[in-house]
């Protein structure tokens, strides 16, 4: 049987698909790292997301913001596009989280290459951020 996590990361799976985006990495049964990786095949932008179903505010999510900025970086160094969308983390979380983590002005990077959703179980508002950090294009 699925854990909740496990449920709504392939549901969120499935929707991305539905939109055109490239299922590359989905972390069921849950073993540690991202739990999904997606890409664009039209305008070949990446997103490592997390997804949080109880979040609060701890020592390895800030570990865990710092192993995806750090991934981030070396593909932005090797020319690929890519983000970091934590679904179900609050905007002011995922900041708090980058500025611990020593992310360099995180405000900035919000909606840049830092993304977040508030919730995991709304499929309108998944598939709107996911449309927003992926892009339709």
């Amino acid at each position: 049987m699925l854990s909740r996590h496990d449920t709504y990361l392939s549901s969120i799976a499935y929707w991305a698909e539905e939109l055109g985006y490239k299922v590359e990495h989905i972390d069921i049964p849950e073993k540690g790292g991202v739990d999904m990786v997606l890409s664009n095949p039209r305008n070949d932008r990446k997103a490592y997301i997390d997804l949080e179903v109880t979040y609060q505010q701890q020592i390895q999510h800030t570990k865990k913001i710092r192993a995806r900025w750090g991934a981030i970086q070396k593909d932005l160094q090797n020319g690929v596009d890519a983000i970091f969308l934590w679904i179900g983390v609050r905007k002011r979380d995922l900041i708090s989280q980058a500025e611990r983590a020593r992310i360099p002005n995180p405000d900035a990077e919000y909606g840049k290459h830092l993304f977040s959703c508030l919730t995991y179980s709304d499929q309108n508002e998944v598939r709107i951020t996911l449309l927003r950090c992926l892009g339709d294009e």
